[in-house]
């Protein structure tokens, strides 16, 4: 098993993807290419509270 880091660029590479889970923040999804299986997450909602230093920037509720 080798763990790899994907660019955001996954949608393009895995068209064929099957949803999981989605969660709050992202989704997990199941591909499949060359006979090899993948297992995707996808995180990239919560970067938009953070900046390009990793800091959260505000972030606020409404009820």
């Amino acid at each position: 098993m080798k763990i790899t880091e994907l660019d955001c660029q996954y949608e393009k590479a895995f068209p064929e993807k099957t949803l999981l889970k989605g969660f709050e923040g992202g989704c997990i999804y199941l591909a499949e290419k060359c006979g090899k299986f993948y297992l995707i997450t996808d995180e990239s909602a919560l970067s938009a509270f953070f900046d390009s230093a990793g800091t959260i920037q505000s972030v606020s509720w409404t009820f």
